[in-house]
């Protein structure tokens, strides 16, 4: 460095003011998070291209489709059975015209469970959809919910290198001013190499970055089903989203939440089968009709014959019933103990995600009305000190790193807040992009 030839004084003056109003231009006018507002229309249309194209969640609705289908079939009566047989033939020569008795047996029969048990197997398949389509109507607020939360991740990646980026363009001045300091014995070599490895330490984090972009990219593309490498438009600024609602509204909200209508839905059908296991206590009746067709034979002139019949079952084997119901009883038991802990985990999600909300509010009033202006106006004094060939380079260079690690936790803390209130929608069940409201 000692080789470097110094400016002239007049060079120099011109140089350092450059570089002070470049400084003061990438500090004061760098972009700023915007108000709170209405969903970013750009991560709206990315929730709803997921909701049509996500696999899973199409799966689910297929699941749920499918279940549709079993109503029906549970409700019906079983297929009538028709039958033929060759009766009473002597076996000796097997001729119908030697007995009187021997013919062509046609019966059809017809099994029928006792009244209300195809109902109520019917009823346990029809409430039985409601818990596959809760599930299904859950999944798209949870898919949302991830839609959202890896666009705010990708979102503070591309915010934190932009971050990056001036700082480096910083320290790049910084370093100038630190060489043009040594050349005239106002600063010693140690001070410059500090200020290098702040710049090298700054590119080193780029790289992470970078890696993290790309990670948050690819998540937020298999969402959609698309490649991992497709480009997704970002804003120049994260923005604040507005609160879905109070806390009171949100907890009411929760109530109506498409996973406890599942899991109520689990319950009737239990109940349903409750009262099937119960109803098999009781017979089952057949009925059928016969028609013989007979030949003349030695003793009568073989006229044709007709049977009726009447059947029922006989449940003497009340243990396997009994067991049966005891299996329904705990069944619906633990579908009512399960609705109770989903319950439980609605209120807890929406309290937690509500409180994040909030904590996140707090600290970013904090960051903005205090310590970021507080770092930016030590660094602009640290460097009009500079300019003037007083002050002292490690001040710089502290602030530099201060106002660094301020701008990068607003951004965090945005992307933190958004997660936030995303979470807050799907636990409450008001994710806009799906159609819930307070």
């Amino acid at each position: 460095m000692d080789s470097l030839p110094a400016p002239a004084h007049g060079q120099r003056s011109l140089w350092l003011w450059t570089c002070l109003v470049t400084l003061l231009g990438l500090i004061l006018l760098q972009p700023r998070p915007a108000a709170a507002g209405p969903v970013d229309p750009g991560l709206a249309a990315l929730v709803a291209e997921a909701l049509a194209a996500n696999p899973e969640l199409a799966a689910a609705e297929t699941r749920w489709r499918a279940s549709l289908h079993r109503v029906v079939p549970a409700g019906t009566l079983p297929d009538p059975m028709l039958s033929f047989a060759l009766d009473d033939y002597p076996s000796s020569t097997f001729s119908s015209g030697e007995t009187s008795m021997a013919g062509q047996l046609v019966r059809l029969s017809q099994s029928l469970p006792f009244p209300g048990k195809l109902a109520a197997k019917a009823e346990a398949a029809s409430k039985e959809t409601r818990w596959y389509q809760g599930l299904y109507d859950d999944a798209r607020l949870g898919l949302a919910r991830q839609v959202k939360e890896a666009w705010y991740d990708l979102v503070l990646q591309e915010q934190s290198l932009l971050v990056v980026d001036r700082m480096v363009l910083l320290a790049d001045t910084v370093i100038a001013q630190a060489e043009s300091q040594y050349r005239v014995g106002r600063a010693g070599q140690a001070r410059v190499v500090e200020a290098q490895m702040s710049r090298t330490e700054l590119l080193e984090q780029r790289i992470g970055l970078v890696q993290m972009r790309d990670s948050a990219l690819a998540a937020l593309n298999a969402l959609r089903n698309q490649p991992p490498d497709t480009v997704v438009a970002t804003p120049a600024a994260l923005a604040e989203p507005e609160l879905p609602g109070s806390l009171g509204d949100l907890q009411a909200a929760g109530e109506r939440r498409p996973l406890l209508a599942a899991y109520q839905g689990a319950i009737d059908s239990l109940e349903a089968m409750r009262r099937q296991a119960e109803l098999d206590r009781l017979p089952d009746f057949s009925v059928g009709l016969g028609y013989r067709f007979r030949d003349p034979s030695p003793m009568d002139d073989g006229r044709d014959t007709v049977s009726a019949e009447i059947g029922l079952t006989v449940p003497i084997f009340q243990e396997r019933r009994s067991e049966a119901i005891a299996e329904a009883e705990a069944n619906l038991t633990r579908a009512r103990q399960e609705l109770a802990d989903a319950r439980n985990r609605v209120r807890l999600g929406i309290h937690d995600a509500y409180l994040q909300v909030e904590r996140s509010r707090q600290l970013l009033a904090l960051y903005r009305a205090g310590l970021v202006i507080q770092a930016r106006h030590a660094l602009d004094a640290a460097l009009a000190e500079l300019r003037v060939g007083g002050g002292d380079l490690g001040m710089v260079l502290a602030g530099l790193r201060g106002l660094y690690r301020l701008e990068l936790e607003v951004q965090r803390l945005l992307a933190e807040e958004g997660k936030a209130v995303a979470r807050l929608e799907a636990e409450a069940g008001v994710t806009p992009e799906v159609g819930g409201d307070l």
